[in-house]
């Protein structure tokens, strides 16, 4: 008998553990560990499934809270239904696999399972979260993690399939900050399941930023600590994650994710995706980039270009007392954004000081960077974006600091550096110079 937390062999285990969260077996059954660092798990017997006899910390009920639960294959949404703690809302007791041990999984299941904050009022509601895959047999050495969201648990991406010559080699500036601790930022995995405002609070603390803008910070950091002068190998760490995150995105997005247009909650999902679907050249996942054939971004359903109709909507929504000035002939085809301009435009504004407008914009200069640093607007497929981006430093680029709702300087010091560097024709030339 043995109890594994942290080998990467495979071996025969009662038990494993990971970010505070153990599940206990029936019998011995092969574990071991992706690259991204989750476990799976083998059936021993085909159509067997693994049977899960207790996890810890487990399900209990405090003053008539459900906490600490764990759910399979979740789907993704603006309201999902959930088995994780029943302050979350859209609680169904149902979908918590904690409540109702032993549990038989078949194989091609993921577990996600919870650690609920003790007190119902925090923000967020979790504290860790941990992904445990049911599989029918040993994944192959250098396989990542399927998406934990849905029922399709095919190994498709593996380290063999990663194309590096979409990583550039940039000097880096004063400001980088230590890989390291980037990569850190990164290592468990995010809880990508409910796309709404409510969101933030299925953010387990400790493995993701609680608000959106945060969460874009740090992702930024990292898409552009991969396009720094490190090897290859130093870049590893921080680049394995980055992918299982972009593979998590996709897994979501096809799977009723939609990161509504909603202030500075859901912004700064989509570049994680891209860049899987780039270095793993997989047609499927750069589909879902495609803004014209999948508009489920928030990034993308907050930017646009002004029209007639822009200018003709006005007065503007003033009911919570907020400016938002009218735009004007004089705007017509400006690259512009709105807090909401896709599900409510009325309450889009000209006015610079519109509100969020530097909570969103000033945070995500690192993906709009990395994404045309890697060339891939034409997969991204929407301008607008990354035209407003251009206009918005013009204005912004004065006021960098590292606080909230402000160009961070790592991010400032690389855009002043690279945005205008000359694009590689191709992924695998990347010979560039300064104009």
């Amino acid at each position: 008998m043995l109890v594994l937390s942290g080998s990467t062999t495979a071996l025969a285990a009662t038990s494993v553990s990971q970010y505070g969260i153990t599940w206990t077996f029936n019998e011995d059954y092969q574990i071991g560990q992706f690259v991204s660092g989750d476990y799976w798990v083998v059936e021993n017997v085909s159509g067997d499934g693994v049977t899960i006899t207790n996890m810890s910390p487990g399900t209990k009920t405090i003053s008539g809270r459900d906490i600490n639960g764990s759910m399979i294959n979740p789907m993704a949404g603006s309201a999902p239904s959930q088995g994780f703690d029943s302050s979350l809302g859209n609680y169904e007791p149902s979908l918590n696999i904690g409540v109702s041990l032993p549990k038989i999984v078949p194989a091609g299941s993921s577990i996600v399972s919870v650690i609920s904050h003790d007190d119902s009022k925090n923000r967020p509601r979790l504290t860790d979260a941990a992904i445990l895959t049911v599989l029918s047999r040993v994944p192959a050495e250098g396989d990542f993690r399927p998406p934990y969201i849905g029922s399709d648990k095919t190994l498709r991406w593996s380290v063999r399939d990663i194309d590096y010559s979409w990583l550039r080699s940039l000097p880096k500036p004063a400001t980088s900050p230590p890989l390291s601790a980037v990569a850190a930022l990164v290592e468990r995995p995010y809880i990508e399941i409910h796309t709404s405002v409510g969101g933030r609070e299925w953010h387990p603390l400790n493995n993701q930023q609680f608000y959106g803008r945060e969460i874009v910070y740090d992702l930024s950091e990292c898409l552009l600590s991969l396009q720094l002068d490190y090897s290859n190998e130093q870049k590893e760490h921080l680049l394995f994650s980055m992918l299982q995150l972009g593979i998590d995105i996709y897994g979501a997005a096809i799977n009723g994710g939609y990161w509504e247009d909603k202030g500075g909650h859901n912004h700064g999902r989509k570049m994680t995706m891209v860049l899987a679907g780039v270095m793993f050249n997989d047609p499927n996942i750069l589909e879902y980039a495609d803004a014209q054939h999948h508009m489920i971004f928030q990034e993308d359903l907050q930017t646009f270009y002004v029209t007639q109709a822009d200018i003709d909507d006005c007065p503007k929504f003033s009911g919570d007392g907020r400016l938002r000035e009218c735009y004007t002939s004089e705007m017509l085809g400006m690259p512009e954004w709105g807090a909401q301009h896709a599900s409510q435009p009325s309450r889009d504004g000209s006015n610079w000081d519109v509100l969020y407008r530097t909570t969103v914009g000033n945070s995500q200069f690192g993906h709009v960077l990395a994404a045309r640093l890697m060339n891939v607007e034409g997969y991204w497929n929407h301008p607008a974006l990354f035209e407003y981006m251009d206009r918005l430093w013009e204005v912004e680029k004065n006021e960098a600091k590292d606080s909230k709702n402000k160009i961070h300087w790592f991010e400032h010091d690389m855009w002043k550096a690279y945005r205008y560097m000359n694009p590689p024709e191709d992924p695998s030339q990347l010979s560039i110079s300064p104009n």
